[in-house]
């Protein structure tokens, strides 16, 4: 800078009045005071805001341990491990004569499964030889809850 420019820049300063100086200074305060108050409720949203995706990220967890649950119940389970006696049907698979595999909807009371039972039943009524009551199933699974009407009509 030359000294023209200094003198002017000098008497630029001394040109600006005291008074505007101060209001000039208490405006600037003032948009200070904004500013951190804006601060401070950007702050209070983020808590809430940690608060809410804790929350979100505890439902997410559960919902994944009921799925988890659900995947559970919708896997074959060996023969063996069918309760004696139940009280809903259930899907059971296994191979037939022709090597095929087949699924039946049984269920089991007093350790005998049921539909099968009735089935080899009949067939020693109509000469059927050598008929097993012990059927040949290998795995069972048990059926999801049926649909809630209220939401299918919904």
């Amino acid at each position: 800078m030359n000294i023209e420019q200094l003198k002017a820049l000098a008497g630029l300063c001394i040109s600006v009045p005291l008074s505007r100086s101060i209001a000039e200074v208490e405006q600037a305060g003032e948009a200070i005071l904004e500013l951190l108050d804006g601060i401070a409720e950007l702050e209070d949203m983020n808590a809430q805001l940690r608060e809410q995706n804790t929350a979100v990220d505890q439902a997410c967890a559960d919902l994944e341990r009921e799925l988890e649950a659900v995947r559970k119940d919708a896997e074959w389970r060996s023969i063996d491990t069918a309760p004696d006696s139940m009280s809903e049907v259930v899907v059971v698979r296994f191979v037939n004569s022709d090597g095929e595999e087949c699924h039946e909807f049984d269920y089991k009371e007093d350790g005998c499964w049921i539909r099968w039972h009735e089935h080899a039943e009949h067939v020693e009524v109509i000469g059927g030889h050598g008929v097993s009551y012990t059927p040949p199933y290998v795995h069972w699974m048990p059926l999801p809850p049926a649909p809630d009407a209220a939401k299918e009509q919904g």
